[in-house]
């Protein structure tokens, strides 16, 4: 096991593939640490390489920067093109789709439409429209 937090930050920076981790090392200014992160990444040619330590880079100094320090130090742009950016986007995407149409099947059946018609509708299992109809039940 290492703890990081016990580790001279100058080892992370000096290694294109520890630099994710840097801000979590023995350091008073982790944001100072982020800052020089950032110029390291800055000078990696590789752009995909540039997007996903980034994207690295930001998620880990989320354990102990606020995200404003965060948006502030890293490039949000290069960040958004990170495989792990696309991953949680997509992820967050597809909860939103899935939220959105359990709302509109919840008002369809609100409005007394019959649940195996929300399920067609809706593309829902029915066993889930009939999950959603007992819980507006309960709750009316």
């Amino acid at each position: 096991m290492i703890r990081l937090w016990e580790q001279p930050t100058n080892i992370f920076l000096n290694k294109t593939g520890l630099l994710a981790f840097a801000a979590l090392t023995q350091t008073e200014t982790p944001d100072l640490v982020l800052t020089q992160v950032s110029q390291q990444i800055q000078k990696i040619s590789d752009r995909r390489v540039q997007n996903n330590i980034t994207g690295c880079s930001a998620i880990l100094a989320g354990l102990v920067l606020k995200q404003e320090s965060i948006n502030r130090i890293l490039r949000e742009e290069i960040m958004q093109e990170s495989v792990i950016y696309q991953q949680i986007l997509q992820k967050g995407i597809e909860q939103g789709i899935k939220q959105g149409i359990e709302r509109i099947a919840l008002n369809l059946l609100r409005g007394g439409i019959e649940a195996t018609k929300v399920a067609e509708v809706t593309e829902l299992p029915l066993q889930k429209i009939t999950n959603l109809q007992k819980k507006l039940e309960r709750f009316s």
